[in-house]
């Protein structure tokens, strides 16, 4: 069984945990000025529409920000996502499935599972690939029964394309393809809404739900076949101009797995996922997740994405060059 930490009486424990930490300076990037603002639209945002929609919600109503922090138990298999720091009742989100320790060599296991507390699945990740420089995961919710395809661009630009309620995303920060052995630098895995799907693996693609396989008909897969670098160059940049906002709706910090000791025990900081939420973290509202509303439901789907390309990037640094195997955090 997973062990998660144990909150302290005071409450205060992650809190002061995440607050006493102090991110890498590879972290310090665009992320972090652009949620010191008062919501996802900055003040240089002018052109932006009042009616612009993100999951079909205004994107005016994207101002409450989250701090979400990623920790787990010294020594103890497994990971854990705790609710806003800001939450009345903080407490764990997601989990990492533990059981995977024990498929290593049982190659039909999922890339990753995350778990509610309650050890209810909630995402399930398993990887494809579509071709020699293309590959994409699938991400499984069962409870909502939405499925997620992220495409992953492998060329010598790496970016994921995905899209949730005919909203178009796209990471270029953070990531750096399922085809090499070398994980990014970065510190930061930043998620930026796009207008539409213009200049994106995602343009055009069709589904086959039955056999969760793509089919992908665009320039940029083309380009990426055929290792155009100057033309992948040429559709990266135009696709850039096509975000809705300059700021990402979205980001993982690392913190480089820092081990604090806290009132309920010693912890490891890995990290925090930054975000811009519709949903405010009030009492008030709608009970959500595990009985607490404290993120919307496309925003956790957001956090299963973070916790997939983390884990990519994560095994890359800790040896294990084979992306689609079945080792934990």
């Amino acid at each position: 069984m997973m062990m998660v930490p144990r909150r302290s009486k005071s409450q205060e424990t992650l809190t002061t945990l995440i607050n006493s930490t102090h991110e890498t300076a590879a972290s310090r990037t665009s992320a972090d000025a652009s949620f010191d603002q008062a919501s996802l639209v900055s003040s240089q945002d002018t052109l932006i529409q009042p009616t612009t929609k993100i999951f079909n919600h205004p994107i005016s109503q994207f101002h409450n920000y989250k701090k979400l922090p990623l920790t787990s138990c010294y020594l103890r298999p497994g990971i854990t996502l705790y609710s806003p720091e800001n939450h009345p009742q903080q407490q764990p989100l997601l989990t990492r499935d533990p059981k995977l320790f024990s498929n290593l060599f049982n190659f039909t296991s999922p890339f990753l599972a995350i778990e509610t507390p309650t050890k209810q699945q909630y995402c399930r990740c398993d990887f494809k690939i579509y071709s020699n420089h293309i590959t994409y995961y699938i991400l499984n919710f069962p409870t909502t029964k939405q499925v997620l395809y992220l495409i992953n661009n492998n060329s010598h630009y790496p970016s994921v394309d995905f899209a949730i309620h005919g909203t178009h995303m796209r990471i270029t920060q953070g990531v750096s393809g399922t085809s090499t052995a070398f994980a990014s630098k970065s510190g930061v895995i930043e998620i930026h809404v796009m207008r539409n799907a213009a200049g994106m693996l995602t343009e055009g693609m069709v589904v086959d739900d039955a056999k969760r396989k793509v089919k992908l008909d665009c320039e940029l897969a083309r380009l990426i076949q055929s290792q155009n670098r100057r033309g992948i160059d040429e559709v990266m940049r135009r696709a850039r101009d096509n975000a809705v906002v300059s700021e990402p709706l979205a980001a993982f910090v690392d913190h480089g797995d820092i081990k604090v000791k806290g009132d309920g025990g010693s912890f490891v900081d890995h990290g925090v996922i930054k975000l811009w939420d519709y949903l405010s973290s009030s009492p008030n509202e709608p009970e959500g997740l595990e009985g607490h509303a404290s993120v919307s439901e496309e925003m956790m789907m957001i956090c299963c994405v973070l916790l997939v390309l983390r884990e990519q990037e994560s095994r890359k640094h800790k040896g294990d060059k084979k992306t689609g195997g079945c080792h934990g955090l």
